[in-house]
């Protein structure tokens, strides 16, 4: 298995926190020997992306994001985490 991610399906698309802002989620997962990946969260301008690992045991480093934040990523956004590591994102900006 290698790297992938599952964006949370809404009917409108983005839900809409207030103005223009949007939020959108999902999970990632990765194989054993994988360490990073990209996230299609939809948004072009991203004020913020977290990212929480979760599993059996405790990563030895907490994910990051390899962007500029606040920012227009484009919708992909490059993540980083220990190898194996599995998590949910949420990330909120404008489309």
């Amino acid at each position: 298995m290698t790297f992938s991610y599952t964006k949370e399906k809404r009917p409108s698309g983005p839900h809409k926190l207030f103005g223009n802002v949007h939020v959108t989620m999902g999970t990632w997962t990765a194989s054993s020997t994988e360490s990073g990946g990209d996230i299609d969260t939809g948004l072009g301008y991203l004020y913020g992306i977290h990212l929480t690992p979760h599993g059996s045991s405790a990563s030895a480093a907490a994910p990051t994001y390899n962007e500029t934040i606040p920012g227009n990523c484009g919708a992909a956004v490059s993540i980083l985490f220990t190898a194996g590591v599995e998590g949910c994102w949420i990330a909120y900006g404008e489309p």
